[in-house]
C-alpha cells in the first residue's frame, strides 16, 4: 500500500509551487486624460488653439468674431491581448490559491501595459522628434549629477513659460527607480526647509516641488521601464508629464 499524502508533503508542494515572481504594477495611473467607452478604430480630439481678449470700448457696435484656430488628433484605437491556460491536472489541490496567483499576475500584465503605452506615447512615437517637440534640460544643470531639485524646477519653469499651470501635482516626473538615489544625493531635496516629506526616513517621495513622483522598474520587473541607451552608464530621458499633455482611451 503507497504512502499517505502527509500534511507535510502538501506544506511543501505549496510553499515551492507557488512562490511569486517579483512583477513590477503600474506606475502612472492619473499622470494622463483618461476616455472610457469609446468605440471604433480612431479617436478624434480636438485641439483649440488660443483665444485672446481685445478691448471693444462702449459704443454700441457688434462685437467682432474671433475664429479659433482648431486642429484634429486622433487617438488610434489598437486591441491587445492576454491569454493563458490552466491545465486539468491544475483543477485539483489546491486549485484556488493556484487560480489566484494566475489573476493576480494577469492584473499586473495589463497595469504594466497601460504604462507602457503612456511612455511610448512620450518617447518612442516615431511621430514625435524627441529632440525637437520638447524642451530639454542640460544635464549640467545643477551643482548635483543627475536628477535634482535644480533640474526639476527648470522643467517645471520651461513649462510654466509655454502657459503650462504645474500646480497640484497636475505634472508627474517619471523616475527609474535606480536613479532615486540621486535625488537623495541634493541636499535641497533631503532638507527639511525644503521638504517636509522625509523621504529618507519614512522611504516615501510620493511629490516633490509640487510635482508627483513616480518611480519606475528596471526591464527585468516587466515592460513598464523607461528606455535607455545603455553603455558604461546608462542614459536616461526622463520626463516631465503635464496631465493634459495625452490622452489614454478605452
Amino acid at each position: 500500500m503507497s504512502e499517505q499524502f502527509t500534511l507535510e508533503t502538501a506544506s511543501e508542494l505549496y510553499s515551492t509551487t507557488f512562490q511569486m515572481e517579483y512583477q513590477a504594477n503600474e506606475r502612472l495611473a492619473n499622470t494622463m486624460m483618461e476616455r472610457h467607452g469609446t468605440s471604433g478604430t480612431s479617436l478624434h480630439i480636438p485641439v483649440i488653439d488660443n483665444l485672446e481678449m481685445t478691448e471693444q470700448g462702449f459704443s454700441p457696435s457688434n462685437m467682432p468674431i474671433s475664429n479659433p484656430a482648431k486642429r484634429d488628433v486622433i487617438c488610434e484605437q489598437k486591441n491587445f491581448t492576454l491569454k493563458s491556460v490552466v491545465g486539468y491536472g491544475e483543477k485539483t489541490l489546491f486549485a484556488y490559491d493556484e487560480i489566484q496567483a494566475y489573476a493576480k499576475t494577469h492584473a499586473q500584465a495589463i497595469a504594466r501595459f497601460q504604462d507602457k503605452v503612456k511612455i511610448d506615447a512620450i518617447l518612442n512615437d516615431p511621430t514625435l522628434p524627441v529632440d525637437t517637440a520638447y524642451t530639454n534640460i542640460p544635464v549640467t544643470i545643477g551643482a548635483v549629477t543627475g536628477v535634482s531639485e535644480a533640474k526639476l524646477s527648470a522643467a517645471l519653469a520651461a513649462l510654466e513659460a509655454q502657459g503650462v499651470d504645474v500646480r497640484d501635482e497636475s505634472c508627474s516626473l517619471w523616475l527609474p527607480a535606480i536613479l532615486i538615489s540621486q535625488m537623495y544625493n541634493d541636499d535641497k531635496v533631503v532638507n527639511f526647509f525644503y521638504n517636509n516629506n522625509k523621504p529618507l526616513a519614512n522611504n516615501e517621495f510620493p511629490s516633490y516641488l509640487g510635482t508627483s513622483i513616480r518611480k519606475l522598474p528596471n526591464q527585468s520587473a516587466g515592460i513598464n521601464y523607461i528606455p535607455f541607451t545603455a553603455g558604461t552608464t546608462d542614459l536616461y530621458k526622463i520626463p516631465v508629464v503635464h496631465e493634459d499633455s495625452s490622452i489614454m482611451s478605452y
